[in-house]
This record gives C-alpha cells, structure tokens and sequence, in this order.
C-alpha cells in the first residue's frame, strides 16, 4: 500500500503528535522513516487497511494523521500502531516524550527544548520560559487543528498561562 502526503488526507484526519527528546541524528532520521514507512503503509487491524500518511518535524516531532480513524476509531489498531512505533523507537535507542511530564518548547523556533514539567518554576525564574515562549501542543487532534492553530501555542494562551503567567493571560484577553 502507497502512504498518502498530508495533502491528500481530509482536514477531518485523525492526527497524532509524537515528539522525541532529542533531535534525530542524520542516520537515524534515515532509519525512521524508513522504518516508519514500513509500519504505516502495512497498517491494518481485523481486515482494514488503513492509508495514513506521515511527517517528521524538526528532526523531533513525528506527525501520523489517518483519514477513517477520526469517524470509525479502532482503539484495538490505534494500540498496535504505537506500540509497534514504540518498538521502532526503542530499536533506534530513542525517547518518546511523555506530555503528561514534559513540554516541548522554544523561545525562538529554532532550539526545541524538552523540559520536565517539575522544572517549570525554575525555568520561570531564571526567566528562560516566558509568556511569550512556544509551547507544543500534544492535544491536537485533526489535520484541521494543526492547520488552523499550528503544532506551538504562545505559552500564555495554554494551562502554563493559567498557572503561570496570570498577568500575562489578562493582557492577552
């Protein structure tokens, strides 16, 4: 089965934000997608077939997007996928960030940090995290979202905003 460009996926698409905790050298960003295309263009669970496609941001953020999973979801083929994704990322000896304790962020779009969200208060008053800091934003769900919002949010317009930068989120609304 040949994967499909983002391009030709429905904005309705199912996405799935995956980040790494460290940039992909050149050897292994080779081998994951090679790895990757495998997977993706052999996805099927109970007889369906499914045609994602994929992209790799930043040499650290892995974008999968699937058109029919956004309206027949199937828990069942979306835990193998990443679970087999896991073994890829294992076998290349890489980390998956886990957004429930960490952030992936930027100040300046060009050096993506991945910070533990214990480390917070302390990035704060060192002022390297800011208001204005670009925040990831694993939550996105379709094609249309990553569209229209993009993968960074200011980060006082997010939860850091609300627990953070309170004087920051009033000037902003």
């Amino acid at each position: 089965m040949q994967l499909r460009d983002f391009e030709s996926l429905p904005a309705s698409s199912k996405l799935w934000v995956v980040a790494l905790s460290l940039p992909l050298t050149e050897t292994q960003a080779k081998s994951l997608e090679q790895s990757l295309e495998n997977l993706l263009s052999h996805w099927a669970h109970k007889g369906q077939h499914y045609a994602p496609a994929y992209s790799i941001l930043f040499n650290q953020v892995i974008l999968i997007a699937e058109e029919s999973m956004a309206h027949e979801a199937s828990g069942c083929a979306i835990d193998g996928l990443m679970r087999k994704f896991g073994m890829i990322v294992t076998s290349l000896s890489l980390k998956v960030v886990n957004p429930t304790e960490s952030i992936l962020w930027t100040n300046d779009h060009k050096d993506l940090r991945v910070s533990s969200k214990s480390d917070i208060p302390h990035l704060i008053a060192k002022k390297e995290l800011k208001a204005t800091s670009l925040i990831a934003d694993f939550g996105l769900e379709t094609l249309e979202q990553l569209a229209t919002q993009g993968l960074f949010r200011i980060c006082s317009t997010t939860w850091l905003g609300r627990k953070y930068f309170q004087d920051a989120v009033s000037t902003v609304n």
